[in-house]
């Protein structure tokens, strides 16, 4: 996997800016487009509809006119009309009621006004230009007129239905359209659109810009974890380099005695010359101590890479350090080494594998052992605070370096001559699987601390065992 550099995550940042400029842009665009085609079309639709309307009512109204002249052969004009009563019924019943309808009129081919839905228009004569213009967009009998005779000068759209008897035209019905309440109607019905497009363009705009930052914080955050992988493979291959240096240091000396004591047998036999029992023995002694040496180099290797499957269980502490200062006394005594122990009166327990804490234990001990050497002192100090159960391993040796102590928990990392510095890596793996932790601290004396901190297991579990060797 190739590692990300900087200017890499500083083009796919740029690449992610742009990316969430451009959608914003085309969002802001494609709804501008929508609401401008929307709002345009408002006027017209509302137009045609309420057109469409009338429109039907005046050809209904003309039908019903052209059926009464035809059913009165004397009366053939439209000025026989004057008199219909139930037409000037039906305009008083309609006309009111819709704000839209201005008015509703007879008009002779002649153009004069038979009859009108006001009265007062009556016998009054349409102007030569008594229109501005024909409103294509509605239909070619739909005219925008402010005639006098009709409207009273007020803005209409005109709606003119031929009025035919034996296909001769005798005159026209006439139906107004307001267009000052269009115009309102129009204008409200924009208003809610416009307030229909902003709530939606925002809700989009919000929508494509989270998108948009949650898409940028998620690649950055890929391009952050590509970098971490690659930082991982680059400790992982340093880890492996140290433990090649480590193996290749560890194995080569105890391979050098084996093979120095296989010459010396291989050399007395071609010789035939007998080793003493004592030199044979010494020889065995040697050889069985160094293959020693790496089975338990291989040991420490396979319990950092692959360690086996926890046994959780209630531990007393107390119980396990005074087993384990036991087994290992014998060990340090023969180096005239004291080991001095300060254990509380009463159990003090924790919740993790019995066996990994007295690994711990183990290898705080033998590296206290190595650093304190002969005629040294190592104490042990168990306290219970807090629901915690703390650990001290003071020795009198001669302490850590200031620069060693940040890493002295760091795998393969040992200042010794000899071991492959596993030994406080495990010590810190497994207090932290136990939800603990461990400390190197200067201690006030001389030598060195080591610190543990583990959790208390406030009550013993089902089943408890007691500490064993």
């Amino acid at each position: 996997m190739a590692r990300p550099t900087a200017s890499g995550i500083r083009r796919t940042t740029i690449a992610g800016n742009l990316c969430i400029v451009a959608a914003l842009v085309l969002v802001v665009l494609v709804t501008g487009w929508g609401a401008w085609r929307d709002l345009s079309e408002v006027r017209k639709t509302i137009l045609t509809s309420e057109i469409v309307r009338l429109r039907s009512h005046a050809k209904r109204t003309v039908g019903r006119i052209e059926n009464y002249l035809e059913e009165r052969p004397s009366e053939r004009g439209v000025t026989s009309l004057r008199d219909a009563d139930w037409l000037r019924a039906f305009w008083r019943r309609v006309v009111p009621r819709e704000r839209q309808r201005l008015y509703a009129a007879l008009v002779t081919d002649e153009g004069v006004v038979v009859m009108h839905s006001d009265r007062r228009h009556q016998g009054q004569k349409l102007e030569r230009q008594w229109f501005e213009r024909r409103v294509r967009e509605a239909g070619d009998d739909v005219v925008e007129t402010q005639s006098m005779a009709l409207s009273s000068g007020n803005a209409a759209y005109d709606i003119q239905v031929p009025i035919e008897v034996n296909d001769t035209e005798i005159g026209a019905y006439h139906s107004g359209f307001d267009a000052a309440w269009l115009d309102e109607t129009v204008a409200a019905r924009r208003r809610t659109l416009y307030g229909r497009w902003a709530l939606m363009g925002g809700l989009i705009v919000g929508i494509v810009l989270a998108a948009g930052i949650s898409l940028f914080h998620l690649a950055r955050r890929t391009a952050a974890l590509q970098h971490a992988l690659g930082m991982t493979r680059t400790q992982q291959l340093a880890e492996l380099g140290r433990l090649a240096g480590v193996l290749a240091h560890e194995v080569r000396n105890p391979l050098n005695a084996l093979r120095l004591n296989l010459h010396a047998l291989e050399r007395f036999d071609r010789n035939d010359e007998a080793l003493s029992p004592e030199e044979m023995s010494t020889v065995l002694k040697e050889s069985k101590a160094e293959i020693e040496r790496l089975e338990e180099l291989i040991r420490n290797i396979l319990g950092y890479s692959r360690p086996e499957q926890a046994r959780i269980v209630d531990v007393d502490l107390r119980r396990e350090l005074e087993a384990t200062v036991s087994f290992i006394g014998q060990l340090i005594e023969r180096e005239n080494t004291a080991v001095r122990t300060q254990l509380p009166d009463r159990p003090v327990l924790v919740y993790m594998d019995r066996d990994r804490f007295r690994q711990m234990i183990l290898n705080l001990l033998n590296n206290a052992r190595d650093a304190v050497g002969k005629n040294g002192e190592i104490s042990i100090t168990l306290r219970s605070e807090d629901g915690w159960a703390d650990i001290s391993v003071d020795d009198s040796g001669a302490g850590i370096a200031p620069e060693h102590r940040d890493r002295i928990f760091e795998p393969f990392f040992t200042t010794k001559g000899r071991g492959c510095g596993l030994g406080l890596a495990l010590v810190k793996r497994f207090a932290e699987e136990a939800g603990g932790t461990v400390a190197c601290e200067h201690n006030v004396d001389r030598g060195t601390r080591f610190r543990i901190c583990l959790p208390e297991a406030r009550r013993p579990r089902a089943g408890h065992e007691e500490s064993t060797l």
